[in-house]
């Protein structure tokens, strides 16, 4: 049993070492509502983001900020434009900044928001414990984003801590119980602990939210090789 065991484990580590990456996605702050004439500002620094024009989109961004430099959202922006520049320190100072004027309005949702980003640059610089860090003082703040606790999950995960793992995406799905995503990895780290009634039970629970595609092939087959109760 126990050599069926390690060739089991081998299995999914090789298959989490493949497909599994943690989520950079974070949900983003609201636009502001904006006078006409500063619209144009804002649709042309777009424009020039997706063109990946970064400098030039700074510089449309800035004429709102000109004139109106509490708008959070805009700063988000400034801020991924230098992180897409792949200028981490300034994209730090930006999402900084935002983190500081939303916590002096008590803004909790924009603060945990620009918190979730500084975990997300920490991720790029493979600096895994402040990333867990910024994002558990995000989840504090905005227990609601079920993003935010899935990053935590993930960043936990990637480092061999799979009960907090698993804490954090049991967060998440409960914060958003129709997201088939954390029950596949709730499967994974219950599997990686021997738990194999626990991780059927979330396999199957994944199934339920998403019976096709590729990746419930793959957890069907998981799911026919375990061992039965």
């Amino acid at each position: 049993h126990l050599s069926i065991r390690r060739q089991r484990q081998m299995c999914i580590r090789d298959r989490l070492n493949r497909n599994d990456k943690v989520m950079h996605t974070l949900k983003k702050a609201k636009q502001p509502v904006m006078h006409e004439d500063l619209l144009q500002y804002l649709e042309k620094g777009n424009t020039f983001f997706k063109d990946r024009e970064f400098d030039q989109a700074i510089a449309e961004y800035q004429k709102i900020l000109d004139k109106h430099p509490e708008m959070q959202a805009v700063l988000f922006k400034i801020g991924d434009c230098y992180r897409e520049k792949r200028d981490l320190d300034k994209a730090v100072e930006i999402y900084t900044k935002v983190a500081e004027l939303a916590a002096a309005k008590e803004d909790n949702s924009v603060h945990a928001q620009a918190l979730g980003n500084l975990g997300a640059i920490s991720i790029q610089r493979e600096d895994f414990d402040q990333a867990n860090q910024y994002f558990q003082q995000a989840i504090s703040l905005n227990p609601e984003d079920e993003i935010l606790a899935y990053n935590v999950a993930e960043i936990n995960f990637n480092n061999n801590n799979v009960d907090l793992a698993i804490k954090y995406y049991q967060m998440a799905a409960e914060v958003k119980p129709d997201w088939s995503l954390p029950h596949q990895k709730l499967g994974y780290s219950y599997l990686n602990k021997g738990d194999f009634a626990a991780a059927r039970a979330s396999f199957q629970k994944f199934l339920e939210l998403e019976p096709e595609g590729e990746q419930a092939a793959i957890v069907q087959e998981l799911l026919n090789s375990l061992p039965e109760a």
